[in-house]
């Protein structure tokens, strides 16, 4: 049994969202929500609707067909021989086990629902591109090229299968499998499952043996039924009525210095660029939010909204979060796009020390957290936010501190490793993305290249990690004092701001 203090201890370690989900399910243990969060099997008669978040994936592809924007990707090294039979029968065997991956989205007068497909109705074969007449560095480049050109290819959602895949064979025993999917039957949480069932199902296959997957309680379509029902009993108008007062007008819009004029239409060219934080300062974040009764993700977020507030000088500031969206178990082994969107909306006034700040958002954080049922779909739907063609509505930002199982990707055949693409589009002005391995924090800047330079990207990194540093530091210095001067602007010569500024915005 552990004290009072050590169950303290531990809960201080607990996410932000894992904190939100040991309270939602010691709220079932008791009793509370049970028969309303049941999700029950659908009717096979009724036209199956699309979930709130694949509805609006399916109106933006609608409006712009050519977007590849929500093509997600897994792209892996196979090494070793490969049984080329056994990879078709995996595949096949995967999208027999998961409905979403035998699912099209057709409009009809009721507007856009899911139809599924029988396996009868589908020749799944693996198309094989060979390659192993071109010398190695062709090969390489030629895997490359023609796995970053499959993933700019849209995908025609109301008569086509939401994913594809590929496989090009480098070498007798080198193989790169591609597998490109639509947003619209997929999420981060789903891509680790398709890897991880991948792997179990060729090793089964190859060695004749029964799979160890457990079967599937429920699939997708039971999932997005029951989210309709349940929107439509009114159990979330609580919910519903606490993002009505955090998201209050007037709204504001982040102003941050590009390099370029914003355009008219919403644009999607990206790029991204890397980072790893030092080992040393990670562990210092860990030890300081501990001490504060935060989270790493609450810290390394409130940094994220100062060095925005140092940017645009707004101490209003809004950044979306992604969350996993998969707050009951029989939902964890499905792939599906059930990630949700939670808005974090920041008050800076005043000029505070950090300390005070973090637990601002920390306040804030938890509540979005205590709140996140409902669809950031139904969210915007709701506000009624002023729409622009421009910018996404609400917020232009994002921060992401990814917390996905990860696949374990070794088997006794073959050795599977990531084969890494260059990404070029994104799904918002700027955003942040970050994932712990090996107690060692990484990720990537995301952002737009159609209003940010590459090297003002490299700048704004800079800024962060000095930043952090500062606020290890000193952790009571008010916000509008902390130093972003990096030895990287020293090196060169330059103001840590990002384009010609007020004089105030440059007295950092």
């Amino acid at each position: 049994m552990y004290t009072k203090d050590e169950l303290a201890k531990r809960r201080n370690t607990l996410s932000t969202e894992k904190l939100a989900l040991l309270h939602k399910r010691i709220q079932h243990k008791a009793g509370q929500e049970v028969s309303a969060r049941t999700i029950p099997l659908h009717v096979p008669s009724i036209n199956i609707p699309l979930s709130f978040a694949q509805q609006r994936l399916w109106f933006l592809q609608q409006f712009d067909p050519e977007n590849a924007a929500y093509n997600e990707m897994i792209s892996l090294r196979l090494v070793n021989p490969l049984n080329y039979e056994e990879v078709n029968q995996t595949i096949r065997s995967i999208v027999q086990r998961h409905e979403v991956m035998r699912t099209i989205f057709p409009f009809t007068a009721d507007g856009p629902i899911q139809v599924i497909q029988s396996m009868e109705d589908l020749d799944i074969v693996v198309p094989l591109i060979d390659l192993q007449s071109l010398s190695y560095e062709e090969r390489e480049a030629a895997a490359r090229q023609w796995t970053e050109a499959d993933m700019q290819c849209s995908f025609h959602l109301t008569e086509q299968l939401p994913w594809r895949i590929h496989l090009l064979q480098l070498e007798r025993d080198v193989h790169v499998l591609v597998i490109t999917m639509h947003h619209i039957v997929t999420d981060a949480w789903s891509l680790e499952i398709f890897v991880k069932e991948l792997i179990a199902l060729y090793q089964a296959s190859c060695h004749n043996t029964p799979s160890s997957l457990p079967d599937l309680p429920i699939q997708y379509a039971d999932y997005a039924c029951w989210q309709h029902q349940w929107l439509a009993s009114r159990s979330l108008e609580k919910q519903i009525s606490y993002w009505q007062q955090q998201l209050a007008d007037p709204l504001p819009v982040l102003e941050l210095p590009f390099d370029r004029p914003r355009s008219d239409i919403l644009t999607h060219h990206g790029r991204r660029s890397n980072w790893s934080m030092p080992a040393q300062l990670y562990q210092a974040i860990h030890q300081f939010s501990q001490q504060e009764g935060t989270t790493p993700f609450m810290l390394l977020l409130a940094a994220f909204k100062v060095l925005l507030y140092r940017y645009t000088l707004q101490e209003d500031i809004i950044v979306g979060s992604p969350v996993a969206g998969r707050l009951h178990i029989e939902l964890e082994p499905l792939l599906g796009c059930f990630v949700n969107t939670l808005v974090f909306r920041t008050n800076l006034e005043g000029n505070p020390g950090f300390r005070e700040l973090l637990q601002r958002v920390r306040h804030v954080a938890l509540a979005a957290y205590e709140h996140q049922d409902v669809p950031f779909e139904k969210l915007v739907q709701v506000l009624q936010p002023e729409r622009s063609t421009g910018r996404n509505p609400i917020f232009q930002t994002m921060f992401v501190l990814q917390n996905v199982p990860q696949a374990q990707a070794q088997t006794l055949d073959l050795i599977v490793t990531p084969f890494e693409i260059t990404i070029n589009t994104t799904r918002f002005d700027l955003s942040i993305v970050l994932q712990e391995a090996s107690h060692v924090l990484g990720g990537y800047v995301e952002y737009n290249t159609d209003l940010f330079n590459d090297d003002t990207i490299e700048r704004l990194l800079g800024h962060y990690q000095t930043l952090l540093e500062q606020i290890i530091a000193h952790p009571d210095t008010p916000i509008a004092e902390l130093s972003l001067h990096s030895s990287w602007d020293t090196e060169i010569g330059m103001s840590p701001c990002v384009r010609p500024c007020p004089d105030e915005r440059c007295s950092w």
